[in-house]
């Protein structure tokens, strides 16, 4: 940042060379799921992610995003990336451990539109290719 930002979670001022809140450790710049869950995180006892797909409500606004999860680094078992503490072993992570969670589901996320895309002009490359010979007939 260059300039000085104040924190969508806990409302602190924070210096403009800071990329993370000095108080509550939220990221400078990030999606509005992590803020509110950053926000969650600070006041209510972590939840267990929630396997099933009833529960995520494609109308119910940013319900949906909630539902971002990686494995925790001590019980290696799923939580939200925006979580304090883990749900099941209830260690609380350090800032680091948080910040490094949430590079891996950004990384995850990456790697998964890459691969997303690359079977897309797959599938566009061959229904070419079929409808040339279908067409050439």
């Amino acid at each position: 940042m260059k300039y000085q930002w104040i924190c969508s979670a806990c409302q602190s001022v924070n210096s403009a060379g800071d990329d993370f809140c000095q108080v509550c450790g939220c990221p400078a710049v990030d999606d509005a799921w992590l803020i509110d869950g950053w926000k969650e995180s600070l006041t209510q006892e972590p939840k267990k992610p929630s396997l099933s797909i009833i529960d995520v409500s494609v109308w119910g606004g940013w319900s949906i995003f909630k539902h971002k999860t990686s494995s925790c680094p001590h019980c290696a078992l799923q939580m939200y990336v925006y979580q304090a503490k883990c749900p099941h072993c209830l260690k609380t992570l350090s800032l680091d451990e948080r910040y490094a969670l949430i590079g891996r589901y950004h990384k995850a996320r990456r790697v998964g539109l890459i691969y997303g895309g690359l079977v897309f002009v797959v599938l566009i490359v061959a229904m070419t290719i079929v409808g040339y010979f279908v067409n050439s007939r």
